[in-house]
């Protein structure tokens, strides 16, 4: 997942001239001499983050990632005066066992200020069908953008569970 992120931004200052004169690209880093900050590719292995410090994180998949990992993360925080980090996942298979529930109700259910939790998801609706038009446009903000509406199309083998919660961000 790191290096699908990495790519895309290694292409947008491919594609921008004034952007590439001011950036160094490497295999897996981006390196902006002028601020002496960079953009790295990583694993998502807790030992290998161990003494990280960051300005902004981005967590793919916060849904499946290990605990640990995250833990590893949010930790690195206090290092700087000011960083975040910023999680992004779908519905994980079993939701009593992820980092995305756990954000998800410190958010909804204790109104933890410290999480600012963004939700596009048909969830509230779980008793339309799964091909539900209405249903899709509420959990795919790309859709019509990015994402094509073939990708929400059920069937082709994928479970109406697995379809519910990885398009429809059903938990």
């Amino acid at each position: 997942q790191a290096g699908i992120i990495f790519n895309i931004a290694r292409r947008y200052i491919e594609l921008a001239p004034e952007l590439e004169s001011r950036c160094q690209i490497a295999q897996e880093r981006i390196f902006i001499p002028r601020t002496n900050s960079s953009m790295a590719c990583l694993p998502a292995d807790p030992k290998s983050l161990e003494g990280l410090d960051y300005s902004s994180c981005y967590l793919d998949e916060c849904g499946v990632v290990s605990r640990d990992t995250y833990e590893v993360l949010l930790l690195a925080q206090g290092k700087r005066k000011s960083s975040r980090l910023i999680a992004a996942g779908t519905p994980p298979p079993d939701p009593q066992d992820s980092v995305l529930t756990d954000l998800r109700l410190l958010h909804r259910d204790l109104g933890d200020d410290t999480v600012v939790f963004r939700e596009y998801s048909a969830d509230a609706f779980r008793d339309h069908p799964a091909t539900c038009m209405h249903c899709a446009q509420l959990a795919n903000p790309a859709l019509g953008d990015f994402l094509e509406l073939d990708a929400l199309k059920l069937g082709r083998g994928v479970r109406e569970n697995t379809f519910r919660r990885q398009r429809l961000c059903q938990f």
